[in-house]
């Protein structure tokens, strides 16, 4: 029964998820941020590779967001090796943090796995003009939806 219902649920999604537009990762991207991002600057927060990969990458593809452009900070806590931390969120964000100056902010306490390789911050440099733009999308989508 489980597997029916997965194989159910993965036909739903190729059904949905098949070539994305740019219209739509702009959207997506900007949707990940309402969610997750910071309200004053352009910073960008989670534990999920997955989100932190998909994010990035409409930054890039979508925004035009240069590599340089990324500051990427790690918060751990003191049982995580950093040098392993640091290794996974290069690979998964595609930035070298090994070599790049990143900060790496040592939480005391530990969180028995539950964040395996820390949390992921990415900040955009000279962002201003990103930050209005997802906001004035975020407004749009407001009154598109649910207006007041």
């Amino acid at each position: 029964m489980s597997e029916r219902n997965w194989e159910k649920a993965r036909e739903t999604a190729d059904a949905l998820v098949n070539k994305l537009t740019r219209k739509e990762l702009s959207l997506i991207g900007v949707s990940l941020y309402w969610a997750e991002g910071a309200k004053r600057d352009f910073t960008f927060s989670n534990t999920d590779s997955r989100m932190v990969r998909v994010f990035i990458t409409i930054l890039k593809d979508i925004f035009q967001v240069a590599n340089d452009d990324l500051k990427i900070s790690l918060r751990i806590y003191e049982d995580l090796d950093k040098k392993v931390c640091l290794t996974y969120w290069s690979q998964v964000t595609g930035v070298n943090l090994t070599t790049r100056k990143t900060s790496v902010n040592v939480l005391k306490g530990s969180k028995n796995g539950k964040l395996k390789y820390g949390m992921c911050r990415i900040r955009v440099r000279k962002s201003g003009l990103l930050l209005k733009k997802f906001s004035a999308i975020i407004d749009k989508i407001t009154e598109e939806i649910a207006p007041s």
